[in-house]
Formats: C-alpha cells, sequence, structure tokens
C-alpha cells in the first residue's frame, strides 16, 4: 500500500511538470538536491575519517607517554628470555596512559601491572613509589 502511495504521488507530480512544461526546472532542483546529498555524504566520510585519525594520534601520544614515563630504577618483572623493552611496549600499547615511573609487577593472575602510587619496594623497604619513581620515605 506505501508502494501505490509513493506511486501515485510520484506520477502526480511528473504529470504538473509535464503540463505546465517546467522539465528544466525541475532537473535543476533533481540535480541541486543530489549535489546537496553528495556533499553531505561526503563530509560525514570526512568527519568520521579525520575522528579515527585524531583517535590514533591521541593513542600514539598516550604509549609514548607511558613508555617514556618509566624511570631509571624501575623494577620490571619479565619471563626468562623477554626483552625488558619490547615487555615495556607491548604493556603501553595495551593499557595506555599509564604511569609506570616504578616499573611492572606480576598481579595474583600473572599479569603485568604497574606499582601503584605509594607501594613499597620490597627490596629496598625505605623506598616507596612516586609518580616520578622511587624516592625515600
Amino acid at each position: 500500500m506505501l508502494f501505490l502511495s509513493i506511486a501515485l504521488v510520484l506520477i502526480f507530480v511528473l504529470y504538473l511538470i509535464d503540463k505546465h512544461n517546467a522539465w528544466k526546472g525541475a532537473a535543476k532542483t533533481a540535480a541541486g538536491f543530489l549535489a546537496l546529498i553528495l556533499l553531505s555524504v561526503a563530509g560525514v566520510y570526512g568527519w568520521s575519517r579525520y575522528d579515527e585519525w585524531r583517535k590514533e594520534k591521541k593513542r600514539e601520544a598516550e604509549v609514548k607517554t607511558c613508555s617514556s614515563s618509566i624511570t631509571e630504577g624501575a623494577v620490571v618483572f619479565v619471563r626468562t628470555g623477554d626483552d625488558i623493552s619490547n615487555v615495556v611496549k607491548s604493556f603501553c600499547e595495551s593499557n595506555p596512559g599509564k604511569n609506570i615511573a616504578c616499573g611492572l609487577k606480576t598481579d595474583a593472575l600473572g599479569n603485568l601491572t604497574p606499582y601503584s602510587l605509594g607501594d613499597t619496594d620490597k627490596a629496598n623497604p625505605g623506598k616507596v613509589c612516586t609518580a616520578k619513581g622511587w624516592a625515600a620515605e
């Protein structure tokens, strides 16, 4: 029923265009609407691509900040044979925005996690984790 209604309206509009010999104006209007639709689609597509690019750049900056937050004297526990820089890089890629100034430790499940602010170093009980690395209490 809906398609029949649309067809009847279309037939009526085409009849009026033909009756008043307004094909040139109708073609200009249709071309204008088509150009507006194409411009709108291109704008939405361009905006979505720009938003993806901006999010990717933000993520890269967070990963770089995370990787550069590790300081000299940080404690990083890795499996035998793993390279520390690769472990830090993979941790930062999966957890961007983390502060790993004091290093990485394993949690109860065996996953790497950063030291929290205020944690004490088990090897040096007089040192506590701060935002800038290990410091004396």
